[in-house]
């Protein structure tokens, strides 16, 4: 007879929170809705010292470009509870090597602070998350061949892909067939340089 997995308390001894989140990779920050900076992690600190796409503007967390300030700020004043979107701070900038992003979420301060916003930076993977589903918003995939057209992507065989998602293979042939229709691409690998040179908006569009 195995015993049961041992169960994970929330309560605990006392742990310093923000000493945690320091050794964090990625960048995080608190914000007021209003952009203004409450809390700051190791990582964050140091990304922003160095971004060329962001700067801290009278206690504001700001793009440096001007024309990405104004949507910036409406995204924190009408972000949703429960959604995660990202935003590209680099944005069309011509000298920038890529994108710049940063994840956001609603969350409630413990100490009657009331709404924040947390920030998330330097996230592994978030540049080609963002790309996946922008392509797939794009060419108005369908959730079942985004997942198929991701796979693709990640260079596996139509057969793999089948067994990655636990549909026939002749679903995923299907699938690709209505993928190549709708981008334009003739081949896997085609597909999947079409999402690399895919340019990330800022925000999406609405």
């Amino acid at each position: 007879m195995t015993s049961p997995p041992p169960s994970v308390s929330a309560e605990g001894p006392e742990i310093p929170l923000k000493s945690v989140v320091d050794t964090l990779d990625h960048g995080v920050c608190l914000l007021a809705r209003t952009a203004r900076v409450v809390y700051a992690n190791r990582s964050a600190r140091r990304l922003i010292a160095e971004s060329i796409h962001l700067e801290i503007v009278g206690g504001l967390l700001l793009p440096t470009e001007p024309l990405l300030r104004a949507p910036w700020q409406r995204l924190l004043a009408e972000l949703a509870p429960g959604s995660a979107p990202l935003f590209d701070f680099a944005g069309q900038v011509p000298e920038s090597a890529g994108p710049c992003l940063g994840q956001v979420r609603l969350v409630s301060a413990d100490d009657g602070a009331g709404e924040l916003v947390s920030l998330s930076l330097g996230l592994p993977g978030a540049a080609r998350a963002a790309r996946l589903a922008e392509f797939a918003a794009l060419h108005r995939l369908t959730p079942a061949e985004a997942r198929v057209m991701v796979a693709l992507v990640d260079d596996l065989s139509p057969a793999q892909v089948a067994e990655r998602l636990g549909v026939s293979s002749g679903t995923v042939r299907s699938h690709i067939r209505r993928i190549f229709d709708k981008t334009g691409v003739s081949s896997q690998r085609g597909l999947a340089v079409r999402v690399a040179n895919l340019p990330l908006m800022s925000l999406p569009p609405g």
